[in-house]
């Protein structure tokens, strides 16, 4: 045991010993710092995604919302039959885009958010996607009847009162786009927790959308 003492207390082995603690410790560590960065590297890759995805996304409304307002401009002014024929044109191919791309875009982001948030965002979206429907509908019925020789687009368009519905929806629009980006970007409470849906409403949608027309 004396010998044993001894060489426990030779410096020596004090160094030795202190060289073996310092590498675990040194390990352990390092280890522990690369873990750390590894998640927020992940993080902010997903982080990344999802902005790229809202931004995909908006980018895909925004531009059937702009086509629909220029066509209805266009046709407020009575532009020329050419001009008229070309915008019409450009919105079909926007609109043709939304109906092709929409509900794949849709089922990228319920893949980011939990059920009740994916709800609740739907449940906006489709107030702006129903009335931007109804919008074009009038938009379109007063282009054919422009188009056709008939002096009633104008009288159609005030009777659908489109220029106030496209003010609501662009508020509705900014507003749903807005929220999504928030929802993707920050670091979203448990799915499972029992006050998710308080938080949800506490912070994050607002009511300032139109009725759905």
């Amino acid at each position: 045991m004396k010998t044993l003492s001894n060489v426990v207390k030779h410096p020596v082995f004090i160094t030795f010993f202190g060289f073996i603690l310092t590498g675990i410790l040194g390990v352990m560590f390092s280890n522990n710092y690369e873990r750390i960065q590894t998640e927020n590297e992940l993080k902010k890759e997903s982080i990344e995604k999802r902005k790229e995805l809202v931004k995909q996304f908006s980018e895909l409304l925004y531009n059937r919302y702009t086509q629909s307002q220029i066509l209805y401009i266009t046709l407020m002014r009575n532009g020329p039959t050419d001009e008229l024929k070309q915008q019409k044109k450009n919105y079909d191919a926007v609109y043709a885009e939304w109906q092709s791309k929409n509900q794949i875009y849709l089922l990228s982001i319920r893949e980011l958010l939990s059920a009740p948030l994916f709800e609740k965002f739907h449940f906006k979206l489709k107030g702006v996607v129903e009335s931007l429907y109804y919008a074009d509908s009038c938009i379109v019925k007063a282009y054919d009847l422009y188009i056709n020789g008939e002096n009633l687009s104008d009288t159609v368009l005030a009777k659908c009162d489109v220029s106030d519905m496209l003010e609501q929806i662009y508020s509705c629009l900014y507003s749903t786009t807005n929220d999504l980006y928030k929802l993707t970007a920050i670091e979203l409470p448990n799915a499972d927790s029992t006050c998710i849906n308080k938080w949800f409403e506490d912070t994050i949608l607002t009511k300032d959308c139109p009725s759905i027309y």
